[in-house]
């Protein structure tokens, strides 16, 4: 189970206070008109606004409306941080983590997020937390990364419940209260804690009917189109090998997984396709998907196909290669179409 999956929030973008007129800068930031945003917050920020110069900050950071300045962007923040506007400070934090203009640096940010945290803010926390549960650059402290996810997702920060779900039931063992964050997490609609909370039920369920429900919840996911859930619905019924057609439906859904771009999909189906998997080994195909699979950057691939080539023929080399190049444009056509 992947140990932390943190969302990729942007920039605490235009979180204006309500003295900030909607049917000005904002308005016309939403319409598209960057360069009326421009000249509304210029002038508000220049009597002082600091959710003015924060937005404008924004603006000089993304290059909507003028040329894209790291320089200009800090400075407005820290305008805008001098008047303790959380989303600003939150900001500059962000550039050091990102490495906006800079190298990414966790311990530069460190500051900026503990200081964001204390007003308040719920990505400062969420993003605090981050910093000392994953040990770049900063002191791993799982207490301290507890502590802060507790906060921000006391606050309503579904990643926040997301990650001490799985914090509390990959390190610390503690089924019973990763239950608890989890589901909270799935029951706002967060697809990863489902498949996680799906895995439980598969993995340590108690009796058949936790399992069942644990399946349930694990093809309803596959259904809506989930690849995690699809690969691990696919690898559950491989795993059961009752009869051929078990075997035949997580064949499916591996495949259904590995079209989408899952790595590990693409790996584990080159692993049947090579082993067999009820039928006949077939290596060109098993050639070919762990080809998709290696360039994805899955390193047991890479291994895998190193160790397959001596097993083939130059004919059958040069086969997979064209296959795992069909493979290749079917999933760039997939993406692309679930990107839209």
């Amino acid at each position: 189970m992947q140990n932390l999956a943190y969302s990729l929030f942007l920039l605490g973008l235009f979180a204006l206070p309500g003295h900030v007129s909607g049917e000005s800068g904002t308005a016309a930031f939403r319409a598209g008109d960057y360069e009326t945003a421009i000249t509304h917050f210029t002038q508000h920020a220049q009597w002082g606004d600091a959710a003015a110069q924060n937005n404008l900050g924004v603006m000089y950071l993304r290059g909507y409306g003028v040329d894209q300045d790291f320089v200009a962007a800090r400075e407005m923040f820290e305008k805008a941080a001098d008047q303790e506007l959380a989303g600003a400070i939150f900001n500059i934090a962000m550039m050091h983590l990102r490495g906006y203009g800079t190298a990414p640096d966790d311990q530069a940010a460190l500051p900026w997020l503990q200081r964001a945290a204390h007003l308040d803010d719920i990505d400062a926390q969420f993003f605090l937390g981050l910093v000392f549960q994953r040990d770049n650059g900063v002191q791993r402290d799982i207490d301290l990364a507890i502590s802060w996810f507790e906060k921000a997702a006391a606050n309503g920060s579904i990643p926040a419940q997301f990650n001490l779900g799985i914090i509390f039931l990959t390190e610390l063992g503690d089924v019973e209260r990763a239950e608890h964050w989890l589901r909270l997490a799935a029951n706002s609609g967060h697809a990863p804690a489902s498949v996680a909370l799906a895995r439980m039920d598969l993995q340590q369920g108690q009796d058949d009917g936790q399992r069942k429900r644990g399946e349930k919840r694990l093809r309803t996911l596959a259904e809506e189109g989930n690849r995690d859930a699809q690969t691990y619905l696919g690898l559950f019924y491989l795993t059961q090998k009752t009869d051929f057609a078990i075997v035949e439906e997580g064949e499916f859904w591996l495949k259904q997984a590995a079209l989408h771009g899952s790595a590990t999909a693409q790996l584990n189906l080159g692993a049947l396709h090579a082993g067999g998997g009820g039928s006949q080994p077939d290596l060109v195909e098993a050639f070919a998907w762990l080809s998709v699979s290696a360039q994805g950057g899955n390193p047991d691939a890479k291994a895998m196909i190193s160790g397959m080539e001596n097993e083939l023929s130059p004919a059958e080399v040069q086969q997979a290669r064209a296959r795992s190049a069909v493979l290749q444009r079917n999933i760039e056509r997939n993406l692309k179409l679930t990107a839209k």
